[in-house]
């Protein structure tokens, strides 16, 4: 009877440690499969923007992407406090419904989450997770940032205009050669 006590309970563990195993594995695929959450993305989007060279890739991206100048992005940042990532999402919610800036960025400071804001104004939630993602993607990837053109003595230089052989010919003159 002994032995069959220790073959159950042998059994129950073997069975209880093939399911943890299985639920680990099956958790890790889940998991990746959840887009990032705005913050996630906000966050993401800032890390980039202290590499090298990072401040100039991240705001010249927001800058073209909101059609806001550069210094109007810097002077918000350091009015509020807030990321260049969180500075993206603040001005596309206040820009897709007639929101003030400042009526967005009171809202995120009083605890409410991106998304709510969002879901709360009847932003496609969607549709700005994807402009988020996205943004976060071409400046980790630097796909706006190209290096200006070599210059080497050994390229043409560029030719002048030359002489079309015309001139100001007045009425009634023959044309002279």
């Amino acid at each position: 009877m002994r032995a069959r006590k220790g073959r159950i309970h042998m059994g129950v563990l073997a069975t209880a440690i093939l399911m943890v195993i299985v639920l680990a594995l099956g958790a890790g695929p889940a998991r990746a499969a959840n887009p990032p959450t705005l913050e996630e993305s906000a966050a993401a989007i800032e890390r980039v923007s202290t590499e090298r060279d990072g401040i100039r890739v991240v705001v010249g991206h927001l800058s073209r992407k909101l059609r806001i100048s550069g210094d109007t992005l810097q002077e918000q940042r350091k009015q509020t406090g807030l990321n260049w990532g969180q500075l993206l999402i603040a001005n596309r919610l206040s820009k897709e419904k007639d929101l003030t800036f400042d009526q967005v960025v009171a809202e995120f400071k009083s605890g409410k989450s991106w998304e709510t804001i969002a879901t709360d104004h009847k932003v496609d939630l969607e549709k700005l997770t994807e402009d988020v993602r996205r943004t976060q993607e071409v400046v980790q990837t630097r796909e706006e940032d190209h290096p200006a053109p070599m210059l080497c003595d050994n390229q043409p230089t560029p030719k002048k205009k030359e002489e079309t052989g015309t001139s100001l010919q007045l009425p009634g003159k023959p044309p002279h050669y």
